[in-house]
């Protein structure tokens, strides 16, 4: 789980480049990570699920979206089996974002017009037919009870990547359903909260069998 630079003192792409270094240190440093945990199972680096939540899904989708953080054809790209998404808000330019967010928002991204060129939605709407060939699977995760605006620009955004990769004939592997995953019961922080208590975790056992295929 790794951690990522924070507005004012960073600006876009830096938590992508952040969460792309950080999966290449799992990869190059395999061994020594598994050396450290003796009898631990080895670790499967040709297998690789990604997930991010909030604003950590916004990078993670950067990650993937932006040939300018990982190039079309970086090898790491074969690594990574599929990408959650979770409470993904993909569209900063739609209304119902708050002053505050706004004020973050461009301190992210420089300025409004760095807003309307960089935010997840835009990436995918020009990304080229190359790249959305070459994406694996994404699945979105939604909680019941998301915030309004979060839901809705997530939905904008699973629908353009889904007419991009319909368009494109499918992703890595002919893959061309994005699948939309609902915790129920949740809001946008408790859904991994909910983790390892027992309760609530049906949208992560849904996860892992969409993984798992």
């Amino acid at each position: 789980i790794p951690d990522y630079s924070l507005v004012p003192e960073i600006s876009y792409p830096v938590p992508a480049e952040e969460v792309r270094d950080a999966i290449k240190f799992v990869i190059d440093q395999a061994a020594d990570i598994h050396a450290t945990f003796p009898g631990s199972p080895a670790l499967d680096t040709a297998t690789i699920f990604v997930a991010g939540h909030s604003a950590g899904s916004v990078h993670v989708g950067t990650a993937f979206f932006d040939p300018g953080v990982l190039a079309e054809d970086a090898s790491l790209r074969e690594n990574i089996k599929a990408i959650a998404l979770m409470g993904c808000p993909g569209n900063f330019i739609m209304d119902g974002w708050g002053s505050a967010q706004k004020t973050v928002l461009e301190q992210y991204y420089g300025s409004p017009e760095g807003i309307e060129t960089n935010h997840l939605l835009a990436l995918v709407q020009r990304a080229s037919d190359r790249l959305m060939k070459g994406l694996p699977p994404v699945v979105f995760v939604e909680s019941e009870r998301e915030p309004k605006t979060i839901y809705a620009s997530a939905a904008d955004l699973r629908a353009s990547l889904a007419k991009r990769i319909s368009e494109v004939g499918g992703g890595r592997g002919g893959w061309k359903d994005v699948k939309d995953i609902i915790a129920r019961v949740h809001n946008h922080i408790s859904i991994n909260w909910a983790l390892s208590t027992g309760q609530g975790e049906e949208w992560a056992e849904e996860l892992i069998r969409y993984f798992q295929q």
